[in-house]
Order: structure tokens, then sequence, then C-alpha cells
């Protein structure tokens, strides 16, 4: 089987089992993005559905998109082709390399992502992990106030993770503003040994949870 076919197999899949995947696009200097449904598989392209119809208005055809799952630990370089709507058409290019060298941490995409709270000073803004490593995390924060003003500020974030109470600091690494309602926020966790620890056995959790999902896939074919 040729790896696009393989990976159009995922696609139909999660599709099939009404998973989320994650769209990353570069916005100027900072990478922004959003949750998303597959609602259409083809032999070469996929059609999406946003979370908010508005995202649609940050992303033009032509533009390069990573659509990351949670099966795949590499994203998937897809173009967008075409906007109807609420839905994006994208056709795909590739599955992105990693440079092993470079990448310091595993990290983990989340199908089903994490609620928690952002807290800023005496702030509460209600938020969803969408990604995580024991470095940090890729967060959605739902607000229309403005937060544009507090990147490489910190914050602290409140979650649950194996049913253990997460709070931790965290520093803004960058912030992206995706649509009128959602911030696309990357955080570098302030944690202690504890925390981590956490993380790292909710990490291979995910793994198992990964693998136990391709054995679906299996079944699927």
């Amino acid at each position: 089987m040729l790896e696009k076919d393989y990976i159009f197999k995922i696609l139909a899949f999660l599709k099939a089992r009404n998973k989320n995947v994650f769209i990353a696009w570069q916005e100027e200097s900072v990478l922004n993005g959003s949750i998303a449904t597959i609602v259409n598989v083809s032999s070469e392209s996929i059609s999406l559905a946003f979370e908010h119809q508005e995202t649609l208005y940050s992303i033009s055809p032509g533009k390069n998109v990573l659509v990351r799952t949670g099966i795949l630990l590499r994203p998937l370089l897809f173009n967008v082709v075409s906007k109807e709507k609420s839905i994006a058409n994208l056709n795909y290019i590739n599955i992105v390399a990693v440079d092993r060298e470079k990448r310091r941490f595993l990290r983990i995409n989340l199908e089903d992502p994490i609620d928690a709270t952002v807290i800023i000073i005496n702030l509460f803004f209600q938020a969803r992990i969408i990604d995580i490593s024991e470095a940090g995390a890729g967060i959605i924060i739902n607000t229309n106030k403005p937060l544009d003003a507090f990147s490489n500020k910190y914050a602290d974030i409140q979650f649950t993770l194996l049913n253990n109470i997460i709070r931790m600091k965290i520093r803004f690494a960058w912030i992206s503003k995706p649509n009128f309602e959602q911030f696309f926020v990357g955080v570098e966790f302030l944690a202690d040994s504890f925390q981590k620890n956490k993380i790292q056995k909710f990490m291979i959790d995910n793994m198992y949870n990964i693998e136990q999902e391709m054995l679906e896939f299996l079944s699927f074919l």
C-alpha cells in the first residue's frame, strides 16, 4: 500500500469515528490553529468543517496548512483549494518530515481536548489543551477579550490529568487569533517534578490508547 493510500484510509477511519483533527497554519510570524472535523474524504482531498465558521476568514485558497491527528505523531501537509460556507476543501501534499536531531520532546495531539482554566491575574478563561508535551502545550482560549498583550507574560493553568488536579505556572510563548471568539496560544510549562511525572504518565497512557486505536483501524480496513 502506498503511503498516501494509507494516510487516506486513516483519514476515512477518523471521519467514520467522528474524531477531531487540529488544523495549523502560519499567520505572519505566528502559528494559528483551530479544531475541525472531517466531513468528506476522497482519493486526493478532504473537506473540513471548522468549529467556528469565522475561522475560514483566516484561511485563503492557496495557503498550506497542517492537519494534526491523534493517531499520527507527524502532521499532514495540505493545500487549501477552495472554501464554501463553513467548509474548506484541501488537497493532500505529503506527510511532514521531522528533524529528530532537533526534537527534544514528544508532543501528543489530542483527539479529545482537555478542558482547562487559564488564570491571568484575577481573570478566569475557559480553555482546551489540544496538544501536550513535557515542555508545554497548544491551547485554545475562549474569549473575545484582547489577550495579545500577554505574549511572553506569565499566568496559571489548571486542569485535571489522571484524576489529579494540576495547577502550574505557564509562560505565553505566542498568541494568535483564528476567529472573533478564540485565541490559539502556545504555552511553556513551568512545572515541578510531581506535575512533570503526571504529564509523562498521561503521555504513556495516551501512546497505549493510540496502539488500541491502530488495532481498531486495522479491523476497519
